[in-house]
């Protein structure tokens, strides 16, 4: 195994997450799960998916909208929430129509 090009990785993944305020500790169990997704197609979308559900705002009481920004972030590298399918409200009717 190429241990190298696995370090380049995870040091690529943790730059980019760091770029949009989110930072791992390199010794946790959880950032190596970073480079098990690819940079271009899983991570970045996951970044920008951060910042359109609220990233690091807060709600009215001023309470952040994503309290763990690290744990949301794998959590939705493992379940792609990024890919998830949102309706207006014409997609919407649309969909219910069939029921």
């Amino acid at each position: 195994m190429n241990y190298g090009y696995l370090r380049t990785c995870l040091i690529r993944s943790q730059n980019l997450c760091a770029e949009y305020g989110i930072y791992f500790n390199p010794a946790h169990k959880n950032t190596s799960e970073l480079f098990l997704h690819d940079l271009e197609t899983e991570l970045k979308p996951a970044l920008e998916y951060f910042v359109k559900k609220g990233g690091h705002e807060t709600d009215s009481k001023g309470e952040p909208k994503i309290p763990n920004p690290n744990g949301w972030l794998i959590g939705c590298l493992r379940e792609s929430w990024w890919k998830e399918k949102h309706f207006g409200l014409t997609e919407f009717l649309i969909a219910m129509s069939g029921f």
